[in-house]
């Protein structure tokens, strides 16, 4: 597995230098985009064979489509190389990572396909439509910008993203991603053929957290999009930035065999974490002496390695609900909300429509802002669902849900307490069922033969 790592960075060369040492390997290269504004001499510490800055250096300003044109240069170096990168991981300088180049390969060859970035359909929370809706002029245009920034005071710099982008749906979310070869490439081609895109963008705030993410959202690869492998803390009293990491922080990647982050984007594994400085490289003692004990407990086969807990022994395995679904649009809204509600923590929930021809879809879709992964297929029968929903699933189990049916809140999480108890490794679970028609209450409970656990 190749790895490119894109790199953004105007400050911290320090942070700079140990993220580079800390995740390179003999597959993976680094492609380093530094701020035009910063003294190069302050990063000649980043020297390597594997460590490629870019001819052009711009002047990059926060939240500015300055930040998107640096990465793009990034991004189409990267895909120029000869070395056929399989991965492309952007990274600001302000990040680190938190599992061995090693843990991260095996990542990514386990999970091949998939597309790592913060993604969600505008307007949601955090996200509303007047972000991608106002204009606002860059600095190198600064009668303008002024113009721009004092009538969006009283809003009057107001556009309709749909008039200069035509069908095009609005999504947003984190500017750090990791795509495959196929996504980067599918991104620099639609610039290429859709340059109203870019035009329209460049008169944006915070472009970078919406104009990938726009164009992956209405392309083939939505339905291969899963939470970013970044962890940030960023509360709502933070406002522009999240803040920076601490003491506690670092305590709480400590105590996790894996860091597990669940938002509005979804569920998933942190690999790398924001945001550190060169204040507090104290920090990143704690953090390197951490990935050197659990890559150690990952080589003694203490923990499955790929990112992965393993199942049956481990303490915390991954349970993926999966949700075939066809013309259920009646029932399935209260069928996802009781995956949701599971007490257990750790799971995936991923719904199939089954090319349903009423509302299923749209029901479905609204539950991606909770971490709901939804994928659309044509009609090809509830097996061919079930499949579907198999292949994508990440699970070390897998709980299988019909889309006219609902779980008990603690449903997963007692029968994993009971797995946990039990000597044999070879057991099957089964729980109390019960048929309703209208309200639950009025259903009859059948209680599965020897407590619900089979020994096979």
């Amino acid at each position: 597995m190749k790895i490119a790592y894109l790199m953004l960075v105007h400050k911290n060369p320090r942070l700079a230098e140990r993220a580079l040492a800390t995740l390179s390997s003999e597959g993976c290269g680094f492609f380093v985009h530094i701020d035009r504004k910063a003294d190069l001499q302050e990063f000649s510490g980043l020297a390597a064979d594997n460590v490629f800055l870019t001819d052009q250096r711009i002047p990059v300003y926060w939240g500015e489509y300055s930040q998107v044109e640096a990465t793009m240069l990034l991004m189409r170096q990267a895909l120029e190389s000869s070395a056929k990168y399989d991965y492309f991981v952007f990274l600001q300088g302000s990040d680190y990572p938190l599992r061995s180049s090693r843990y991260i390969e095996k990542f990514f060859e386990e999970n091949k396909g998939w597309e790592f970035v913060s993604l969600v359909k505008m307007p949601a929370r955090g996200y509303p439509l007047s972000k991608i809706n106002k204009l606002r002029y860059p600095s190198d245009k600064p009668i303008l910008r002024i113009a721009s920034k004092t009538l969006g005071k009283v809003g009057l710099a107001q556009r309709d993203y749909q008039m200069y982008l035509g069908k095009l749906d609005a999504y947003a979310g984190d500017a750090c991603w990791a795509l495959s070869r196929e996504a980067c490439e599918y991104i620099v081609a639609y610039m290429e053929r859709h340059p109203q895109v870019e035009r329209y963008f460049r008169s944006t705030f915070t472009s970078d957290e919406m104009l990938v993410h726009t164009i992956l959202g209405n392309s083939p690869f939505r339905d291969r999009v899963k939470r970013s492998l970044f962890y940030r803390d960023w509360p709502l009293s933070a406002r522009d930035h999240p803040v920076m990491l601490d003491d506690a922080h670092v305590r709480l990647f400590e105590a996790q065999e894996e860091v597990w982050v669940e938002d509005q984007f979804g569920a998933g594994e942190a690999l790398f974490a924001r945001k550190f400085s060169d204040d507090n490289l104290d920090l990143l003692d704690r953090i390197d002496a951490m990935i050197k004990r659990k890559e150690e407990r990952v080589q003694s086969h203490a923990r499955i390695h790929f990112g992965r807990t393993l199942g049956r022994g481990g303490r915390n395995p991954l349970v993926s609900i999966l949700i075939p679904a066809y013309n259920a649009s009646k029932l399935l809204a209260a069928t996802i909300r009781s995956a949701i509600g599971q007490t257990w923590k750790r799971k995936e929930i991923i719904v199939v429509d089954d090319g349903s021809t009423d509302q299923t879809l749209a029901v479905a879709r609204r539950f991606e802002p909770e971490g709901v992964q939804v994928v659309s297929q044509k009609n090809q029968g509830a097996a061919a669902a079930r499949n579907h929903a198999f292949q994508r699933s990440k699970g070390d189990y897998i709980q299988w849900l019909d889309s006219d049916d609902l779980l008990a809140p603690d449903k997963i999480e007692r029968q994993l307490t009971t797995l946990r108890e039990a000597e044999s490794g070879r057991i099957l679970l089964s729980s109390p069922w019960a048929r309703f028609y209208y309200r639950t209450r009025h259903a009859l409970l059948f209680q599965a033969p020897s407590g619900g656990t089979f020994r096979l």
